[in-house]
């Protein structure tokens, strides 16, 4: 693997590890050491996969989406044309309450966001997927190009946050359905978006 992918995986354990952090401390008071929130696997045109956590003042957002989503092909980009949008794209993906929106009594802000694409490696003989409970349509591998899509949120009232609205749609539209699943301390669930109802009830 090349340095590029090296950095990518560092980046995305660590804030993996932020994640399942808040969860654990949702549930129990104990030191975490998980090794990621989930496993990314082989796209599904059509289906973007929203992860959220929210403890105490902190809201993670963290978005999957297969390229042909966001930018109607999975290749690298070799072409002017392809390379004007991928910047586009890269500039919507980098405007977080572009994307998604919560109540302003909440006073959220953003803290840090990361947008990157990734490629998965494809299996080897003893490559295993570690069971989980949490719905993933990134079922299996694939060498198609991905986006990964991090946003942090603080917020100074949390407690009246209730609720985050999703604006994926207006922009990406060949997305048809988000799976989300979602943990706050209130509450911890899985659903599924389209475009006529895109909002993340919190409790």
């Amino acid at each position: 693997m090349n340095t590029y992918y090296f950095s990518y995986l560092n980046g995305y354990v660590m804030f993996k590890k932020r994640i399942i952090c808040l969860i654990i401390s949702l549930m129990i008071s104990t030191l975490c050491f998980g090794e990621g929130f989930r496993q990314h696997g082989a796209h599904v045109h059509g289906y973007v996969l929203f992860d959220v956590a929210q403890d105490d003042n902190d809201v993670l957002i963290d978005i999957v989406a297969p390229g042909m989503d966001v930018v109607g092909f999975e290749h690298d980009v070799t072409t002017e044309t392809d390379a004007k949008t991928m910047a586009n794209a890269m500039g919507i993906l980098k405007q977080a309450n572009a994307i998604v929106s919560m109540e302003s009594q909440a006073q959220c802000k953003l803290l840090t966001q990361k947008v990157q694409t990734f490629k998965n490696l494809p299996p080897t003989e003893n490559t295993t997927q570690p069971k989980s409970a949490i719905h993933n349509p990134f079922a299996d591998h694939s060498t198609h190009n991905n986006f990964d899509i991090q946003y942090h949120f603080t917020c100074q009232a949390p407690q009246k946050l209730q609720h985050i609205a999703v604006h994926w749609f207006d922009y990406f539209s060949n997305t048809k359905i988000i799976t989300v699943n979602y943990i706050t301390s209130q509450a911890q669930s899985a659903l599924s978006l389209d475009a006529q109802h895109a909002v993340i009830h919190l409790t």
